[in-house]
């Protein structure tokens, strides 16, 4: 009985070293052609796997790709991306912004959820993949230069500033600002599209 036992265990352990051996040279291969793909990408190659959802897909979600490589923006998405952008620059918030879209009626693009959230536009942004850029990561850190022109930019460098910019001002809340104070300042909305309500002092 003792020596069956042994029999038993000495042939599990090398069936657990053999799935042991396949897991690592699985793991190399896969390491390599991740690593080959992304010396490709910095010779322009699109990897399209997570490539940003503003650029089209067929029925099944496959990403539409041109002979040369390059994706196919959505029209009606970069339409929305540019909107969300001007929107911050004139200090919209993330919460105003969501309320706009969806009482709009302007589709989400952030996966499942039909509603735009805060986090999702959050995301948007401050993701410079709206200006072309592609970022390689590895283990969740970035991993060498940013790849300019990587995609096709759907929003310029100044847009993407000034919504930062926006969204900086309203963040930041300095306090009060020259002579004037607005007492209804985070209290009124506009009746029409939500927008937050601004004091101008003309002269």
């Amino acid at each position: 009985a003792t020596k069956s036992l042994s029999k038993g265990a000495l042939e599990i352990q090398l069936i657990l070293e053999r799935a042991a051996d396949e897991s690592e040279r699985k793991s190399e291969r896969v390491g390599k052609a991740w690593e080959e793909k992304k010396q490709a990408a910095r010779g322009g190659t699109v990897m399209t796997k997570n490539a940003p959802r503003w650029f089209k897909r067929d029925t099944e979600g496959k990403l539409a790709v041109l002979k040369d490589g390059k994706l196919v923006p959505d029209p009606l998405r970069v339409k929305v991306v540019k909107r969300i952008f001007t929107l911050a620059a004139t200090r919209y918030g993330l919460v105003s912004l969501a309320k706009k879209l969806t009482v709009e009626g302007v589709p989400s693009f952030g996966g499942r959820r039909k509603e735009w959230t805060r986090s999702y536009l959050a995301i948007i942004l401050k993701d410079r993949r709206v200006l072309g850029e592609h970022q390689p990561m590895k283990d969740g850190k970035p991993d060498g230069a940013v790849i300019p022109n990587y995609y096709p930019a759907v929003v310029s460098e100044e847009e993407w500033l000034a919504a930062r910019g926006g969204r900086q001002d309203r963040t930041d809340k300095p306090g009060r600002r020259g002579s004037h104070v607005n007492i209804f300042a985070g209290l009124l909305k506009c009746g029409t599209d939500g927008g937050p309500y601004h004091l101008s002092n003309w002269k």
